[in-house]
């Protein structure tokens, strides 16, 4: 491999640099993809196979924390962070036409069912719903995935019997 067709995940950048050099600019907070407030469109994306929406109030962007454990989420599923539009629903509402119009082929709920528009039916935590052709998985609070307890174990355990299901990994 050539050095110059190295990719490093935005992620692995924001952890090297945990100061910025530019004053004033959180580098974790600039790994996350920029959402548009208007058509829910990532950076260059308009389309993602998976949107995730967080919903992480107090804060522009989602925890440091949190933004790894989705990174680590998604490489169990053979899929990394630039596969994904995160969407802050505490920054942003969502409307289902928006979303539909990136063509997801799965889209994470994380305590955010309430902000999705004329969601029918409602997603059960933990359960595959199919809405509009793709599945939705309605799963609890994000910050209670990366809490170090047995109750985090167990959701843990409930998100990857799910995800296996839908990525067929």
């Amino acid at each position: 491999m050539n050095f110059k067709e190295l990719e490093i995940p935005e992620m692995v950048i924001a952890e090297i640099f945990k100061t910025s050099l530019i004053q004033g600019v959180n580098p974790a907070a600039m790994a996350l993809d920029n959402i548009q407030p208007s058509t829910l469109k990532a950076g260059n994306k308009s389309s993602s196979d998976v949107i995730i929406a967080v919903h992480s109030p107090g804060s522009d962007d989602i925890p440091v924390e949190q933004f790894s454990f989705l990174s680590i989420v998604l490489n169990a599923c053979q899929l990394n962070i630039n596969d994904a539009i995160i969407i802050n629903t505490a920054k942003q509402s969502m409307r289902l036409p928006d979303v539909n119009s990136l063509k997801p082929k799965i889209m994470l709920l994380f305590n955010t069912t309430r902000s999705l528009h004329h969601l029918t039916p409602e997603p059960l935590p933990f359960a595959i719903t199919i809405i509009d052709e793709y599945p939705v998985l309605s799963l609890p609070d994000l910050s209670k995935f990366i809490l170090n307890n047995d109750e985090s174990k167990q959701l843990k355990i409930k998100l990857w019997t799910a995800l296996k299901q839908i990525f067929n990994v």
